[in-house]
């Protein structure tokens, strides 16, 4: 583990993003008509923390319950709400209402690139967090949450585990994104984009 890696990821997220080039090919334009859409402004949190020499993230894997992206990997996040004073505080609270982990403000180091969900019809923001230590315990909401998986970095920048995933989208088109096997685990769609951006990240300044 090599512990200078989040004070220079922390650094390069103050950067022009890897997804903020529209001619990347994991990168899906966000509609030129969002307003009109009157997409859900979410946010979502990349708790990162160090784990058996490594360093690993919690991920919720949704109840099969029919719902839009049940039965999904995704990380603990959702819409805003009035009495958040901004998006981070969305985020964070998303966390603590979801998994039952509370996150200091002081603990985000960033942001990743926006990524509008079309299924959902969501336009959510990743914020990044570094915590000192692996959490001591969640609790899970259950209407939400089915297991929390904590699954390593390591594990994601491992080829052996990496795929390209076709994703089909409302209008019947088809895109191809990132996907992620570790273990039971299938971690695919906006999840998987938001990874593969932080991954890039990691290994540029690693």
């Amino acid at each position: 583990m090599k512990p200078n890696i989040i004070p220079k990821l922390q650094h390069r997220l103050t950067l022009p993003l890897p997804f903020a080039n529209q001619a990347h090919e994991f990168v899906r334009r966000i509609p030129n008509d969002l307003s009109h859409r009157n997409p859900r402004i979410c946010a979502v949190l990349v708790a990162i923390f160090p784990l058996e020499n490594d360093f690993a993230i919690p991920f919720m894997l949704r109840p099969d319950d029919g719902h839009v992206h049940s039965g999904q990997i995704s990380f603990p996040g959702g819409g805003i709400e009035e009495s958040d004073k901004n998006l981070a505080d969305t985020a964070l609270r998303e966390t603590q209402e979801e998994i039952g982990l509370t996150v200091s403000s002081s603990a985000l180091i960033g942001t990743l690139s926006d990524i509008y969900i079309p299924p959902s019809n969501s336009l959510v923001t990743p914020y990044v967090a570094f915590l000192s230590k692996k959490p001591n315990q969640y609790k899970p909401d259950p209407k939400e949450v089915d297991k929390i998986p904590e699954l390593k970095i390591s594990d994601f920048l491992n080829p052996k585990n990496y795929a390209i995933h076709p994703v089909q989208l409302p209008d019947g088109t088809s895109i191809k994104f990132p996907a992620y096997n570790i273990g039971e685990y299938h971690v695919w769609g906006a999840t998987a984009r938001i990874m593969k951006e932080l991954l890039l990240l990691w290994e540029e300044v690693e």
